[in-house]
């Protein structure tokens, strides 16, 4: 935007709506002053103002929220526009959307509409539910229809009275069988033919968005928006999101990892033969609904036979070169051991590595020419490919016909295929089917040539084989890519391209210092130098805490505790038993974070047969972890144990938490792919990969793990680090220096335990 052409926020005005005399103090009896949040919304308004990147490190309780919701609602009032905000999970993002967005309305007694929209299959279609329920006996198989059946009749009855349409308003959670036949879908949508478009959940979301001032996203939702301009090489106008030249992203720290997973690559003969079984399985299926559809038109006969005589058997050659196919990839595992390649993900004794990594220092590339899963690639690559052109080709015939049929209903030849005048058949449905199904088809094949390096752009991606699955017995290989240095696209592609870009969270320093996190997001100086015009300014603030650690919270560092190293029995039996010293002295209330499963349902278990234990147990995985958090806080004296999703974005204010342990230090795994050739990476270029990927990597965890712990000025607890390497290796004072400022006791197991009797008042 023009400078002249850009309105001004004025700052002062906004503070004094989160000031000790504006109204947020004369609303809440009990609210207290934030001069931080002040702070930040100060720093967010020269954004908009001036134009560039800000990274605002925020702390718990630092109102972050308001601070960014106030000056986007402001700009949108002085006609500047629309503003993105965008957030890691669905969960804040529905947080904004019933709390804080109507507070802050509220606040400035703003008018200015605004909106949450998720990603489109998040949302059901009344069209296909309706659809699902009334031809499940054409599309389902027999054993699959009983359960599937009462399924889509709930989500039916549900979607016709819902107001949001949103997976997440559901009283029960859909397998994924039932959402993937009722979820909203772009390449089965009828758009305004549809009957039920002005009732569509995903179309009514869309026009509120396009109406907002503010409009809140997830960040899959904008990546998948950074893509799709990408693709059609459009920067102004709308995309998956609407035009916009504001972006606020919050729990930015996880951007990286977003855009990792969602601009990668991911196939299966998992996720393949489901698309099969959705066009026929046991003569049921999209073919054989095409069948009978194509019974009720007098020119069906002759594409029937094209459905019998090529698309079958061409899906039939599909079916036998995937299982082939994926045969030979499962025999990559059989012989590749643990000694032979970095990758494991794998316990003691298990000499079969579950990722095994492609090109670079991998395995290099076992789908070179003239090999024999190259022979299979190129054959299931072919079949794909003859499979997606019988569809297309029949696709286009049946909507070629239909024109002619419809030519009636049409008589100014609009070119819709599917006029008001005449609503969808069956035959319809059915060609948006095949459309869907071609575009899968198409997909697959793309994804295959990036993973086994056919896709010229190879060397910008880490490729993997990986081996997924509850059971060793149920094991299936997923293949899969991901770009190396996401980060740079998203300078290149997204920051560049707006006027304003703030880049929040309460963990974004380490060691004092934002170079990590700017380096990881494309915003080096090195790398904005390779903008040149392009770059955007970069400006930084870390705002103060509210808290008072010093007296809130107390961290306790014991000593002389078996090695962390290995997940061993020592270790992990020392822990159960400190876990249960300590749930003594707090009465419960405790979390218990892990770095792995293996270590976790160790403890458990020890924790279930140690002689005094009373108190809740509650365990990540036995129940779901919206359960486990409800009952952690209802029973007030439980004590939850959990790995990596605990760490961070779980809210337990007030009592129910009393105290924290954390087993180990939350170092990324160094056999991970993605992590094991971004330290190639870096080292190549001269540097450190653990001075500049894994403690970076381990302190942001490690702050995000305490954060749990203080979510208010009147909470207390105290800190458990089992890690001695905290206080023993060089790099422990740099982790250390990450976490808040609270008196820290060192020393043996007795010496701690009678600081926290202390602390406790016990």
């Amino acid at each position: 935007m023009d400078a002249e052409a850009r309105p001004r926020l004025r700052s002062a005005e906004l503070e004094e709506l989160l000031g000790p005399e504006g109204p947020m103090a004369s609303l809440y009896a009990s609210w207290e002053d934030r001069p931080t949040q002040r702070e930040v919304l100060a720093e967010i308004v020269e954004r908009f103002n001036r134009g560039g990147v800000s990274l605002v490190e925020a702390g718990t309780g630092t109102g972050k929220s308001l601070a960014y919701l106030i000056p986007a609602l402001s700009w949108a009032d002085g006609g500047g526009g629309l503003t993105v905000v965008s957030t890691n999970t669905i969960n804040l993002q529905e947080q904004l959307g019933t709390k804080d967005l109507p507070l802050a309305s509220t606040l400035m007694e703003s008018q200015v509409p605004w909106a949450v929209l998720k990603g489109r299959h998040n949302y059901v279609s009344i069209r296909r539910a309706r659809l699902a329920v009334d031809e499940q006996t054409l599309l389902l198989p027999d054993e699959r229809r009983g359960q599937l059946g009462e399924e889509l009749a709930r989500i039916l009855e549900w979607s016709l009275d819902t107001e949001e349409g949103s997976r997440s308003d559901l009283d029960f959670t859909p397998s994924m069988d039932a959402w993937e036949e009722v979820r909203s879908d772009s390449d089965i949508c009828l758009n305004v033919e549809c009957e039920f478009f002005k009732r569509c959940h995903y179309q009514k979301a869309r026009r509120r968005a396009g109406a907002s001032g503010v409009l809140v996203v997830n960040h899959a939702l904008l990546l998948t928006d950074v893509a799709a301009r990408i693709d059609s090489d459009n920067w102004k106008g709308s995309a998956v999101l609407p035009s916009h030249t504001k972006l606020i992203v919050d729990e930015a720290h996880n951007l990286e990892d977003a855009a990792t997973s969602h601009l990668g690559v991911e196939v299966s003969g998992f996720g393949m033969n489901r698309t099969f079984n959705r066009l026929d399985r046991g003569g049921k299926g999209v073919l054989g609904a095409l069948h009978l559809a194509l019974d009720e038109v007098e020119w069906g006969a002759i594409l029937r036979e094209r459905v019998e005589n090529k698309i079958r058997p061409a899906l039939q050659d599909a079916r036998s070169a995937t299982s082939g196919f994926v045969d030979a990839v499962r025999e990559i595992f059989g012989r590749v051991r643990l000694e032979d390649t970095p990758f494991g993900g794998s316990g003691p004794g298990r000499a079969q590595p579950t990722q095994i990594r492609l090109g670079g220092r991998g395995i290099g590339e076992p789908a070179e020419p003239g090999t024999e899963l190259h022979r299979r690639l190129v054959r299931l690559s072919e079949t794909l490919g003859s499979l997606a052109l019988e569809l297309d080709t029949l696709g286009k015939r049946i909507v070629d016909q239909l024109e002619e049929r419809n030519a009636e209903f049409d008589p100014e030849g609009n070119g819709s295929p599917f006029p008001s005048a005449a609503p969808p058949g069956r035959l319809e449905e059915r060609q948006l089917d095949i459309r869907a199904a071609v575009r899968r088809l198409e997909a697959f094949a793309e994804g295959l040539g990036v993973v086994f390096g056919l896709d010229e752009r190879k060397e910008e991606y880490v490729r993997w084989l990986e081996l997924r699955g509850r059971s060793p017995a149920h094991r299936y290989p997923v293949m899969r890519a991901a770009p190396l240095r996401p980060g740079d696209l998203l300078a290149k592609t997204l920051f560049s391209k707006l006027d304003s870009v703030v880049l929040t969270s309460a963990t974004m320093t380490t060691g004092g210092s934002f170079a990590y996190l700017r380096d990881r997001l494309g915003l080096s100086e090195d790398s904005l130098d390779s903008l040149g015009e392009d770059a955007p300014s970069v400006n930084e603030l870390v705002a103060p805490s509210p808290f008072d650690y010093e007296r809130q919270t107390m961290i306790g560092l014991p000593t002389g505790l078996p090695s962390p190293k290995s997940n061993s029995r020592a270790f992990n039996d020392r822990t159960a038993a400190l876990v249960a010293e300590l749930a003594e002295i707090t009465g419960g209330g405790l979390f218990v974070l892990f770095t792995a499963y293996v270590a976790m349902n160790r403890v458990a278990d020890a924790l279930r047969h140690h002689p005094r234990w009373r108190f809740p147990l509650l365990v990540q995985g036995e129940r779901s972890r919206s359960r486990l958090l409800s009952d952690f806080k209802r029973d007030g004296d439980a004590v939850l144990l959990g790995t990596s999703s605990f760490w961070e974005g779980v809210d337990v204010p007030g009592d129910a938490l009393r105290a924290l342990v954390l087993q180990k230090l939350p170092f990324p795994r160094p056999n991970e792919p993605v992590t094991e050739a971004r330290t190639e990476a870096i080292e190549a270029a001269g540097g450190n990969g653990f001075v500049e990927l894994f403690l970076p990597q381990a302190a942001l965890r490690l702050k995000q793990g305490f954060g749990r712990l203080v979510r208010r000025r009147s909470d207390s607890g105290a800190v458990l680090i089992l890690d001695d390497r905290i206080t023993t290796r060089r790099y422990g004072s740099y982790l250390a220096g990450s976490l808040p400022e609270a008196p820290a006791t060192v020393g043996p197991w007795e010496r701690v335990r009678r600081e926290l009797e202390m602390f406790y008042g016990r």
